[in-house]
């Protein structure tokens, strides 16, 4: 079918473009192949076998593919940024997963014919990224009952296990608070923790307002603390970090930073990067925000 020249992108269309789909979005084949080359002409679509085969086609497609787009939600996003080149290549997404955080400030319509249609509108702009500990970021970073709760998730069987909000109430019953020392731009915190959390937008667990003053463009992440406090208190304040009216309660600190430094009073095992569970053995974590080091369609 040849392409709707009305939808052709004005500086991609001529342009090769890689969109890597996520495995559970298998079925939009036959989509991207009528609809998205409507607005993407030299368009090659890959399902990837696993995360390794990701970061090797992306890797690979450094100087071949101008645009690489993410078919899927924050997971699919997150593996494409691993790979990509931050020189010459633009990062996009066809928002498509269960949370689609990131994509939730780019204000996208529901529907996916409408959605494809609307990236014929999209421009490449220079947005933040972050990294800890060396792994880059799009969206948050952060560990203690945001992490647990990710293990909680992938624990969990049948579509409630796999609700963050579900899944974080569960893991309120088994979960303890570690010790720590937050250094951040020129501000010290120390004492227990529940939750540190670095975020480059506003949403977190499907549509969880967590940082609401974030930005993708400011040079800043925005670092929420969440201090040592009760199942009760947590449990409490739940709905008003739901609603986005978190900020100010007495268990919470929050700022607007360049990047964090933390010690820990032990080792930690895992890091939470954009909803993925990353291995982090180490009891330091460095966080900074890398401003305007991608090339993002929005």
């Amino acid at each position: 079918m040849a392409e709707d020249q009305s939808l052709v992108h004005p500086t991609l269309g001529d342009q090769r473009v890689l969109a890597v789909l996520s495995p559970a979005n298998l079925e939009l084949l036959p989509l991207l192949k009528t609809q998205l080359t409507h607005v993407f002409p030299r368009l090659d679509a890959v399902l990837p076998r696993d995360l390794d085969h990701v970061r090797e086609i992306v890797q690979r497609s450094g100087s071949t593919h101008r645009l690489v787009l993410a078919v899927g939600g924050d997971g699919t996003l997150h593996q494409l940024l691993q790979g990509l080149s931050l020189d010459s290549q633009v990062l996009g997404i066809l928002p498509c997963g269960t949370g689609n955080d990131f994509a939730r400030t780019l204000d996208l319509p529901r529907r996916l014919g409408a959605r494809i249609r609307r990236l014929s509108r999209l421009r490449p702009r220079a947005l933040d990224f972050g990294t800890a500990n060396g792994v880059r970021f799009i969206n948050s970073a952060g560990f203690g009952i945001d992490s647990e709760t990710l293990k909680t998730r992938q624990r969990s069987r049948g579509r409630l296990g796999a609700n963050y909000n579900v899944a974080f109430l569960r893991t309120l019953l088994r979960f303890r608070s570690v010790e720590a020392r937050i250094a951040c731009d020129d501000e010290v915190h120390a004492g227990r923790v529940c939750w540190v959390l670095a975020m480059n937008s506003p949403f977190i667990g499907g549509g969880t307002r967590i940082a609401p003053r974030a930005s993708t463009d400011d040079g800043l992440l925005d670092l929420l603390l969440v201090k040592e406090a009760s199942r009760f208190e947590l449990l409490k304040y739940f709905p008003a970090a739901v609603r986005g009216t978190h900020l100010g309660l007495p268990i919470t600190t929050y700022r607007q930073v360049k990047g964090l430094s933390i010690s820990l009073a032990e080792h930690l095992d895992y890091l939470a990067l954009d909803g993925e569970l990353h291995l982090c053995g180490s009891d330091t974590v460095e966080i900074a925000v890398q401003a305007g080091g991608l090339r993002f369609l929005c």
